[in-house]
């Protein structure tokens, strides 16, 4: 009865699932298998004008009967602090298949309104998710704020999640830098393809020494290394493409970021701190 829970059907399309090798099933198989299904807790409307003369599976035994959403969306809005976006995903098609055997619509639209997803296209994410653009060069359709609908050249490297939006960073080559790109203006994807084997995209290393709290639970992300642990001090080796990814990876270490090298960027980054605090001074 599994096509009879997914939507309502005519009873040609019903006496269809019933035959057996080649012969059409009766009219009595059918009244058999109906009773059946009721003796067993199922109730089927029967088929009539106002139902486009289709058999409606209007219950069944095995349908849950979820009536909180708020609990939910708790559940949810709770695992969007991790920023595990492939969790995320599964519990949003979780959610979808629990929608799709309740018949409380208020119950599907308020999991639905809630969806952190739900400007996004799911199957592209559920590709960026799996790997399967990463490291090669992607050509976006995207719509930019500024510039309107765009065909953006970019090679992805990770997925970010900030106040329940999606985003995706990588190289982009309008600009030849390190960029991100909000996800929910990414409408399709023209095509992918492998990098070229002589394309070297712009990197810059740099040694920092981290302590505290941020030397214990650093945990190095792809082109970073731990190159040594000295008490309760660690120096840290960081790959990164440009000014700003460099800042973005170094901002959160605060208090616990001790030294910088190469010079250029301990200078650089020295500069931006005394921008935001004159910024929050002011």
């Amino acid at each position: 009865m599994a096509e009879l829970m997914r939507g309502p059907i005519t009873k040609d399309e019903l006496m269809g699932l019933l035959s057996e090798g080649g012969e059409t099933a009766s009219q009595d198989t059918l009244k058999r298998t109906l009773n059946t299904l009721k003796q067993a807790g199922f109730i089927i409307s029967r088929p009539t004008e106002k139902n486009d003369f289709k058999y409606v599976l209007i219950s069944h035994p095995f349908m849950p009967d979820f009536q909180n959403a708020d609990f939910l969306n708790t559940l949810r809005e709770n695992l969007v602090l991790t920023d595990d976006l492939k969790r995320i995903s599964a519990v949003n098609k979780f959610y979808e298949k629990v929608c799709s055997f309740n018949r409380n619509e208020r119950f599907k639209n308020l999991l639905e309104e809630e969806n952190p997803f739900k400007t996004i296209n799911q199957d592209i994410l559920d590709k960026f998710i799996s790997g399967e653009y990463w490291e090669k060069i992607v050509e976006i359709n995207y719509f930019s704020a500024n510039s309107g609908f765009e065909t953006l050249k970019f090679i992805p490297e990770r997925l970010s999640m900030k106040n329940s939006k999606v985003y995706v960073w990588g190289y982009g080559f309008k600009y030849n830098q390190f960029a991100f790109l909000n996800f929910e203006r990414i409408k399709s994807i023209v095509s992918v393809y492998e990098m070229e084997t002589d394309l070297h995209l712009p990197a810059y290393e740099i040694n920092c020494i981290l302590s505290g709290d941020s030397a214990k639970s650093f945990v190095p992300e792809k082109n970073e290394e731990i190159l040594k642990r000295d008490g309760e001090e660690i120096r840290v080796k960081l790959v990164v493409s440009d000014e700003f990814s460099m800042f973005q990876r170094l901002l959160p270490f605060g208090r616990d970021l001790k030294y910088i090298e190469p010079e250029y960027f301990r200078v650089l980054f020295a500069e931006k701190l005394r921008k935001i605090r004159r910024r929050y001074s002011e």
